[in-house]
């Protein structure tokens, strides 16, 4: 899909006064995005809908101005290299991956868990669309803070046989709640390669509710 010009514009204009200015922005208008996409997920649009704007705020942190002329220097480097691979990552479990990005995510330092238990090319299925790769996730789980700020995390269920694990959770956050949540994975070689994502925010209970 192709961003607004607006977008485009906004972006171009940044890129040209340094990279820690585009990211910057391309923070704010993910935020943007994720708000605009979260009032149109509780006023029941379509999945279709909510859709839309993940895939908008994944083009923005993708978007990268085109690369110079040879020779030239530009003000924008290309995305840095990948983080070397862990020469340890292979070696670990699946559940020792498991464990970890629970643990990783209960904290909210989803940087940390993508780097270290994500393959890139990981590939998410989830009830509004299919993602692939680490970018592509991120924002989803942008899109889950958004949707439960200050969450604290319930692991109901945690099962891992060979490289198939099954997770069901409950969350609890500022005015909305999670009663349903499952998600499986597949973990090969110290990495998360494949997870199904489902979860249904409701309104929060009042207090003392179950």
């Amino acid at each position: 899909m192709s961003l607004p010009a607006l977008y485009l514009e906004g972006l171009a204009q940044r890129a040209l006064l340094g990279a820690a200015e585009l990211n910057a922005y391309k923070v704010g208008l993910v935020e943007a995005v994720l708000k605009d996409t979260l009032r149109t997920a509780r006023a029941g649009e379509t999945d279709v809908a909510v859709e839309a704007g993940v895939r908008t705020a994944i083009e923005v942190t993708r978007w990268e101005p085109a690369r110079p002329a040879r020779g030239g220097s530009g003000d924008v480097p290309e995305r840095g290299a990948a983080v070397p691979p862990d020469a340890g990552a292979e070696r670990r479990s699946p559940r020792e991956v498991l464990d970890d990005h629970l643990a990783l995510a209960a904290a909210g330092d989803w940087v940390t868990d993508l780097e270290r238990n994500v393959a890139d090319d990981i590939v998410v299925l989830t009830g509004f669309g299919a993602f692939e790769g680490r970018d592509q996730l991120r924002v989803l789980a942008e899109l889950l803070d958004a949707q439960l700020p200050n969450a604290r995390f319930e692991y109901t269920t945690v099962a891992v046989r060979g490289e198939v694990a099954f997770l069901e959770w409950r969350a609890d956050a500022d005015g909305a709640r999670v009663r349903d949540g499952a998600d499986s994975f597949v973990i090969r070689d110290g990495r998360i390669v494949a997870q199904t994502i489902h979860y249904t925010v409701d309104p929060a209970a009042d207090r003392g509710a179950g």
